[in-house]
């Protein structure tokens, strides 16, 4: 049972470091951006050829805040299952 309570910690914390940084990721690009609009994301690439319509798919922007905060769920699930194998 150890070698489960060692890997749900070791899979919980790196969730929540890479959810906690796509979360840095996101809010560091909007402080970048600012009110003059200069600096765009660095996938802005990626939607070159869309038109924007009301029905679109998340833009890669907008999925990485989705992405941290799924990251954080599972990180603290995964602690929990930790927490519960001891």
């Amino acid at each position: 049972m150890e070698i489960v309570t060692a890997v749900a910690f070791a899979v919980g914390t790196l969730s929540i470091y890479y959810g906690l940084r796509a979360l840095k990721t996101r809010r560091a690009i909007r402080r970048l951006r600012g009110d003059s609009g200069l600096v765009g994301h660095p996938t802005d690439w990626l939607d070159a050829g869309e038109t924007k319509t009301e029905d679109a798919a998340p833009t890669t922007r907008d999925r990485s805040f989705e992405r941290g905060v799924v990251l954080l769920a599972l990180g603290l699930l995964c602690l929990l299952f930790g927490i519960l194998a001891l």
